[in-house]
């Protein structure tokens, strides 16, 4: 792997490391999302979702990955890191903006809760294809 030195290029570079609790529910969101090109809830979808437990468990294992190959990289290089979860944001935004703020050492933040805010997509269907994986997938005597 041929490496790229960007880090190395970047004055005073901190990261904020957003992660989500719930993989499963993370994954359902994205196959969803990719199968309807419906990314924000005010769009209209531009087909109907098809519950696939592959292509869930697949993306599933992606995003863990991926999640762990940042957490190792950021770790291996003691890089100046704030942690968050996509359930901290959700919970107190405010909160996790005004420490987004701190971090990068910005005095004042202008943050108006009245302004638009994306909407959760997660409903019922997603709470449906949950239930199906977790019934196909479930198996507390396997470990892989």
């Amino acid at each position: 792997m041929k490496a790229t030195r960007w880090a190395e290029r970047l004055p005073n570079l901190r990261f904020i490391h957003l992660t989500r609790l719930d993989a499963l529910g993370q994954a359902i969101s994205h196959v969803r999302a990719l199968q309807t090109w419906q990314w924000v809830a005010k769009a209209p979808a531009r087909a109907e979702p098809v519950y696939d437990f592959n292509r869930i468990d697949s993306e599933m294992r992606r995003l863990l990955g991926a999640q762990a190959r940042w957490a190792y990289w950021l770790a291996r290089n003691g890089a100046p890191t704030l942690h968050l979860t996509y359930e901290q944001f959700i919970q107190a935004p405010r909160a996790t903006v005004e420490a987004v703020g701190r971090f990068m050492g910005v005095e004042a933040l202008r943050f108006d809760p009245n302004e638009p805010t994306v909407t959760i997509q997660r409903d019922a269907l997603n709470e449906e294809w949950r239930a199906r994986y977790l019934a196909q997938a479930r198996d507390l005597g396997r470990f892989d």
